[in-house]
């Protein structure tokens, strides 16, 4: 299984999960001015 960390300095809410709209999303969350991504392609 391969996994990587993109760190976004600063986007929309929203955006990260538009950025990533064509992988299996298997978790996200924003709070705290973070957001994070789990996903599979």
């Amino acid at each position: 299984m391969r996994s990587a960390r993109l760190l976004v300095p600063s986007a929309p809410a929203g955006q990260l999960r538009a950025a990533f709209a064509g992988l299996d999303v298997i978790a996200a969350g924003e709070g705290q001015g973070q957001a994070w991504l789990l996903a599979r392609a």
